[in-house]
C-alpha cells in the first residue's frame, strides 16, 4: 500500500509501519500504541 509520502505495511500483529514511525492497531482499527516523529501525523478513517 502506498499513500502519499507514506509506505504502510500491515503486519499480522496489527502494526502499521511507515517511514516516520509506526502505530499499533487492534482488530477494530483503534490505535492502541506506537511511536512517531514530532512532525508526523496520521489520519485513520
Amino acid at each position: 500500500m502506498f499513500c502519499q509520502l507514506w509506505e504502510l505495511r500491515y503486519c499480522s500483529h496489527g502494526t502499521v509501519h511507515g517511514m516516520f514511525g509506526y502505530v499499533e492497531i487492534d482488530r477494530n482499527s483503534t490505535v492502541i500504541g506506537g511511536s512517531v516523529d514530532d512532525d508526523f501525523s496520521l489520519n485513520l478513517w
